[in-house]
């Protein structure tokens, strides 16, 4: 489906957001609501910001998102449970809550937070529903969102996608091969002429400003429908479209490395930890490598002050290539310094370069690839080494993390082990001013999993 520039925005409570495929059930589906609640959570708390709306409220109109699907598998056709779940979830409906103390969640909040996220294909503005062409029309033509795009006088397509069949094996199905007919699109679009005769603006199929959608097929939850009455036809306007995140892939990097983060995580990553949630914010990677997330999260937020610690700077790792993978996109270079995070030095350095504690700690670290660490092994000893490094420095009055700020890391996790005995221990986290927020698993293979892991600085 297309992208879209952002049409005239008003406040809207209903949306659909289809999320990008996976190549394997399991790999980023765990991930899907979890990033996007925390784009929007960034997102209203820098327009909030200096307005007296408390963190908790913002937080809390963000978490208000509520999620359905619209999209049931004809039982018919055979399918794993994986499947049928992937199938199931791919396009969903979004609408929100009233929120508390006036924090509401606006379009331009939705357009943004799409805008940053990896895992969201498109997110589309509900216009209207029906069962026959002429419900949908009578749903639709009082839309104040449809008749505001319509007389702008911009540039307008309209596309007719199609994506669920009763009992019919010979159709394409969603995610597999095309869903948009050239020849239904046709006979359908008179349809809802009444609709069409709206827009003002010339036709543009190539790149228009607004983009409409006549998305057929579709059905909220429940059995599977056994009648052509019980599918829905919707009519939504495409608000945004996810993250460009291919536009910094390992494979358009200027620095290469043996074991890059792709693209995908480390957008993840920063919308996890809530990048860009206020002015001039400060974050730091720990164990930076090639520096994918600093690069992520400036792609995110330009204005965001970055710094990476790396033993392999200057040794493996060019610090001269990472900051061109900076500057030749336009963004400000990151400070590199070369040294381990266990050492205080190295610590110290990066606090003397932001001038004191980060807003945020991100990291995917180099576990049984690079590690100085003693004491501790396996694969959840570059997290705790890290943990006490903060620790330490939080008894001698040098925090390296701000108390609220966040500090988000990769885990890895064999079926020999489980998760909670490669995470920190209760006095570890208090011992570095941590609190737990949130753990999710990724499934890479049968062998290895990895876990996302969220804290919050309480101290």
């Amino acid at each position: 489906m297309p992208a879209s520039r952002a049409p005239t925005l008003l406040e809207r409570s209903k949306y659909v957001i289809y999320w990008r495929g996976e190549a394997k059930s399991g790999y980023t589906a765990t991930f899907r609501h979890w990033e996007f609640v925390g784009a929007l959570t960034s997102v209203m708390s820098a327009r909030y910001a200096g307005t007296g709306a408390g963190a908790a409220e913002i937080e809390n109109a963000a978490k208000a998102a509520s999620f359905t699907n619209l999209f049931t598998l004809n039982p018919a056709n055979p399918a794993s449970a994986d499947q049928v779940d992937m199938y199931n979830t791919a396009l969903q409906v979004l609408v929100f809550g009233e929120g508390e103390g006036g924090v509401n969640v606006t379009d331009e909040d939705v357009f943004k937070a799409t805008s940053r996220c990896s895992l969201i294909h498109h997110t589309y503005l509900w216009l209207g529903e029906g069962a026959t062409y002429a419900d949908l029309v009578r749903d639709s033509i009082n839309s104040k969102v449809l008749r505001k795009a319509a007389s702008n006088g911009e540039t307008w397509r309209v596309r007719r996608y199609e994506f669920s069949f009763l009992n019919d094996t010979d159709n394409p199905r969603f995610g597999k091969d095309a869903t948009r007919s050239v020849a239904k699109e046709r006979k359908s679009l008179p349809k809802i002429w009444p609709v069409l005769e709206l827009f003002k603006g010339a036709v543009d199929l190539k790149d228009p400003v607004i983009h409409l959608n006549l998305l057929e097929g579709l059905h909220e939850c429940g059995p599977h429908p056994s009648k052509p009455e019980e599918l829905k036809k919707v009519l939504a306007l495409t608000l945004a479209c996810g993250a460009k995140h291919m536009t910094i892939s390992p494979r358009t990097r200027i620095c290469k490395t043996t074991t890059p983060l792709c693209s995908i995580s480390s957008h993840l990553l920063c919308n996890v930890a809530m990048v860009g949630s206020g002015p001039s914010q400060s974050i730091l990677d720990p164990f930076a490598g090639s520096a994918a997330t600093l690069l992520a999260a400036a792609m995110i937020s330009p204005e965001v002050r970055t710094v990476g610690i790396d033993t392999g700077f200057g040794l493996d790792i060019s610090r001269a290539d990472i900051h061109r993978d900076f500057t030749t996109r336009g963004l400000a270079a990151p400070v590199l310094i070369q040294g381990d995070v266990l050492d205080s030095a190295s610590r110290d350095d990066a606090r003397s370069a932001n001038c004191g504690a980060f807003d945020v700690i991100m990291t995917d670290p180099p576990y049984l690839i690079r590690e100085s660490f003693t004491g501790e092994q396996g694969m959840g000893a570059p997290l705790l080494g890290l943990l006490k490094a903060m620790g330490e420095d939080f008894e001698q009055g040098k925090p390296l993390l701000k108390r609220g700020g966040s500090l988000v890391s990769f885990v890895p996790c064999t079926p020999g082990h489980h998760i909670d005995e490669l995470l920190p221990k209760q006095h570890l986290q208090d011992f570095a001013g941590l609190q737990l927020q949130t753990k999710r698993e990724q499934k890479i293979n049968s062998s290895l999993s990895r876990w996302i892991v969220a804290f919050r600085a309480v101290r």
